[in-house]
């Protein structure tokens, strides 16, 4: 019983962080279905002591120069892409809609849940036998 209740007390944080980054995926989806603002931008490839990163420079609709995080990273010719951007936060962009991202983040959300719920239970049944 007890080595259930170490299995539980380890899984149970592997389940709240699954669910918060489905949450997250979900949310940042929604907000670039609801209110992304459609702009050109250059898909660029930068490199740093930790490897390569992508990253989009696009104009707001302030005309600011904005950078966001790119979903892949390209080759060294820079790439002229449209990107959907959230106007709320310019960091969330992304260059088209992608069912993969959602459907791993609705997974990632229910396996999370049931991880979590199970662990709960654990918890319960050991207090209950071990009391």
């Amino acid at each position: 019983m007890r080595l259930l209740l170490v299995l539980a007390v380890g899984l149970s944080p592997v389940g709240l962080i699954m669910c918060w980054v489905g949450v997250g995926t979900l949310r940042e989806q929604r907000a670039l279905r609801r209110r992304g603002i459609r702009v050109p931008a250059v898909a660029e490839r930068w490199d740093s002591r930790g490897g390569a990163f992508g990253v989009y420079r696009f104009m707001n609709t302030a005309g600011q120069t904005r950078l966001a995080n790119a979903e892949r990273v390209r080759s060294i010719p820079a790439a002229e892409v449209e990107i959907v951007y959230d106007p709320a936060n310019a960091t969330v962009a992304q260059e088209r809609f992608w069912l993969a991202e959602v459907v791993i983040a609705v997974l990632c959300l229910l396996v999370g849940a049931v991880v979590t719920v199970a662990a709960l239970t654990t918890f319960v049944l050991a207090a209950v036998v071990l009391a």
